[in-house]
């Protein structure tokens, strides 16, 4: 909405940018912040995205985005910091989304890259009812979500059941770590019990998940790192040990390592930043130069063995 109310004031040849909410611009030397845009409260009244880029580059996966916002706080995620509220499109508005591709463009396969596919229902209410939906319409697609390790306390079988049915393949599931003290960290709900329990209920329904991990941050020790070692040892993704966390600006983690003074610099606008026991330091920036050295300048090998590990099990699923 802001970038269209921009153009339409340059079409008019309309400068008074101080005008349009929501801008950040340069007069000047000075850099002006107008007010802020309300959010859009209805997503039902943005139109479907445009979609040449499947044909232009014979894409056969349809990013899908049915909601904004999460209702979780982690404390490594941005999403707060923008979407500042959870907010969703109908489900009747996506089904509509998802059969104009499929009729449109051929395409069966969908990314939807929501924040957390269960939100906002504490009995999963929404997502039942887009399950349910697909169902209904007899719309042969498979789907990709994002979900939180805790939802294993809601999904019964009659529930995952329907979600295979509807064409569900694989989640990528925020894990994040096999410690208990990381994940208070990372302010999760979770717990290590939690992860080892969605791991075990997707394996049963045979669900592929991508699991979302963490090992290195500024306050991990030894005692927490061999726990993740062997806790991606037994779900099966020991690669996901070659994983740093990163750092966004005013993000809750981002206030505490500046408090605890662990910031060394801003690169490229990433945080690097340093770790409380010298130890892992030194662990952390073996392992740091042993995946660049593994990708090399155009080999890509650890990034082709992290991609096959994790992606093979969801291409079987597929076909």
């Amino acid at each position: 909405a802001t970038f269209l109310d921009l153009v339409e004031h340059v079409e008019l040849s309309n400068y008074q940018f101080d005008e349009i909410p929501g801008l950040i611009y340069q007069s000047g030397i000075q850099i002006q912040e107008t007010s802020n845009r309300e959010l859009i409260q209805n997503l039902d009244d943005l139109p479907f995205p445009a979609r040449d880029i499947l044909i232009d580059r014979n894409i056969k996966v349809a990013l899908l985005s049915t909601t904004r916002g999460c209702y979780s706080r982690c404390s490594f995620c941005s999403s707060q910091l923008f979407w500042k509220k959870w907010r969703g499109r109908s489900i009747s508005n996506t089904i509509d989304e998802i059969e104009y591709i499929v009729s449109t463009y051929g395409v069966r396969l969908f990314n939807i890259i929501d924040g957390s596919f269960e939100d906002p229902d504490f009995d999963f209410q929404r997502m039942h009812d887009f399950a349910q939906a697909v169902v209904d319409r007899n719309l042969a697609i498979s789907y990709f979500i994002n979900l939180r390790a805790e939802a294993h306390r809601r999904l019964d079988d009659s529930f995952l059941r329907l979600l295979k049915r509807s064409g569900l393949i694989s989640a990528c599931i925020g894990l994040e770590s096999g410690n208990n003290d990381d994940l208070k960290v990372y302010g999760k709900i979770a717990k290590v019990d939690d992860n080892y329990k969605i791991m075990k209920l997707f394996s049963d329904y045979d669900i592929g998940v991508s699991p979302g991990f963490i090992n290195f941050n500024p306050y991990s020790t030894m005692e927490r790192l061999q726990k993740n070692i062997d806790f991606l040892e037994i779900i099966g993704f020991p690669l996901k040990f070659i994983t740093f966390l990163d750092i966004y600006a005013n993000t809750q983690i981002y206030n505490r390592v500046l408090k605890d003074d662990l910031i060394l610099k801003v690169d490229k606008g990433f945080y690097i930043y340093k770790y409380q026991d010298e130890k892992i330091e030194k662990i952390s920036a073996f392992f740091y130069c042993l995946k660049d050295k593994l990708n090399g300048k155009n080999d890509k090998l650890y990034d082709r063995m992290d991609y096959y590990t994790e992606n093979y099990h969801h291409i079987i699923l597929y076909y």
